[in-house]
């Protein structure tokens, strides 16, 4: 912490160099990069303050923190993601970035979208965007054993009040570099099930009929859980837990409006690096006790049919739009803490007019989360499902300056606020579906969130080896 309190103590002079070498007048975004040494085991978790996103791939060392906002696009539509990725086009041709000379790793924007471009984000979900692009006035990101800091703004109004705005965001570094404290050890708890059991399961009987008929294969049927709890759920210790307990899941979190989404997802929806994509098709669900089961035992054929789905409508989404694409025959299993998921990795060379926005555009929603065909389903659980997901089964992620970056589906999410959390989960409806079992599923689902707002401390979860 020594070294942090004297990087602190030299910024403003640093920051107000910075921007005397960005020239006046400047209309463009001006970023500041600069290395920043930490010990080695820090780790950041977001700051007790009402505006900020978080990634972190615990087992690939990459996180980053965006304190602060700078809004380039919010939509809603059928086009959302493009807007986002025009948005993102017009910004790029002015913006000055220094520090990438000294060794710095440059800015970088977060994204997140609902998982219907068509949800008016109500209810819960109340004055968030459906879709969302924003750069962080200060990022603090790790890859690897690096970390580095970029303080970004539009060069509007006094140099002294960008400078002072920039290390009223600073002063919090220190308080993202300690540990968690513990969450209360006197929550008292309501739990709401919406829909109630009985209607869920009459649903999910609904949606396997539907499905043994034309044109329907999948439908992706979801849960909503309600936690009341007299003192909230404060975030850091919730996502602190998630770490240790899911260190191959994809940790995303964002705090607007009051309120705060986490997500421990297994499932990327899409990585792109210089136009070399991959994309997780994970379908098809068991329990960690079914893995005593053979291989032949466990791999049904309902569990095959429903993960094939997936990897067939992945490949057709990007074929249109990359010179390659490649994925092993049969699936892999995904293992988690309490489950077993069937996995696909698909990887593919884009088009060099494409990048992580527009290809996610391609891909969303995929039968993993939706079910097939696309807009057939979408349509059945606009009729049916009692409720709007937000950006539960969406997508959110980080992305650079030239549009490459991971964004992760947005499951095993919850929606906290001052006075308890949404806790989301959903299960995949195929005509030879059961839906206790499905219920089932979903139960374990939820688990993953249950366990980490209870505050529980178990061994961290086993990591994702090549072979599985």
């Amino acid at each position: 912490m020594r070294e942090l309190l004297s990087f602190l103590s030299q910024l403003p002079q640093r920051l107000q160099a910075g921007l005397a070498a960005s020239g006046a007048p400047h209309r463009g975004l001006l970023s500041i990069s600069m290395p920043l040494a930490l010990p080695p085991g820090a780790e950041a978790l977001p700051p007790d303050s009402p505006h900020w996103f978080y990634w972190n791939e615990p087992a690939r060392d990459c996180c980053r923190l965006g304190l602060g906002g700078i809004v380039l696009s919010q939509a809603t539509g059928p086009r959302r993601l493009e807007i986002l990725a025009e948005a993102l086009a017009q910004e790029t041709a002015g913006w000055e970035r220094q520090g990438s000379q000294a060794g710095a790793a440059g800015p970088l924007l977060f994204a997140v979208f609902a998982f219907d471009p068509e949800d008016p984000m109500q209810d819960a979900w109340r004055g968030l965007p459906n879709a969302l692009l924003t750069l962080p006035e200060l990022l603090l990101r790790r890859d690897d054993d690096a970390w580095s800091l970029t303080f970004s703004c539009r060069p509007e109004g006094p140099a002294e009040a960008i400078v002072a705005r920039w290390l009223e965001l600073a002063r919090q570094l220190p308080a993202c570099l300690q540990p968690a404290a513990s969450p209360p050890g006197d929550q008292r708890w309501r739990q709401l099930e919406q829909p109630p059991r009985g209607q869920w399961l009459r649903l999910a009987a609904d949606a396997a009929a539907a499905c043994a008929g034309q044109p329907l294969d999948k439908i992706v049927l979801a849960r909503r859980l309600r936690l009341e709890a007299n003192q909230g759920f404060p975030p850091r210790p919730l996502l602190a837990g998630l770490i240790r307990e899911f260190p191959s899941c994809h940790l995303f979190a964002a705090a607007l409006q009051g309120r705060v989404l986490v997500s421990a997802s297994p499932e990327r929806l899409l990585s792109c690096r210089g136009g070399e994509l991959l994309c997780d098709a994970v379908g098809g669900t068991l329990s960690r006790a079914d893995e005593l089961l053979p291989a032949q035992q466990a791999n049904t054929p309902k569990l095959m049919r429903e993960h094939r789905l997936v990897v067939e409508a992945i490949a057709q989404a990007l074929s249109p739009v990359c010179g390659s694409l490649n994925y092993p025959e049969q699936p892999r299993l995904l293992r988690l803490r309490d489950l077993l998921h069937l996995w696909t990795e698909v990887r593919a060379q884009a088009d060099p007019d494409q990048n992580l926005l527009s290809l996610a555009a391609r891909l969303h929603p995929t039968p993993a989360v939706n079910g097939a065909p696309r807009t057939d389903a979408r349509d059945w659980l606009r009729r049916h499902e009692p409720f709007q997901r937000g950006w539960y089964a969406g997508g959110g992620g980080w992305l650079d300056p030239a549009g490459d970056g991971d964004l992760a589906v947005l499951l095993r999410s919850a929606l906290l606020d001052d006075r308890g959390a949404e806790l989301y989960a959903g299960a995949g409806i195929l005509s030879d579906s059961d839906p206790q079992a499905e219920y089932a599923e979903t139960e374990l689902k939820l688990r993953t969130i249950q366990r980490a707002l209870r505050g529980a401390s178990a061994a961290s979860a086993p990591r994702r080896a090549a072979g599985e």
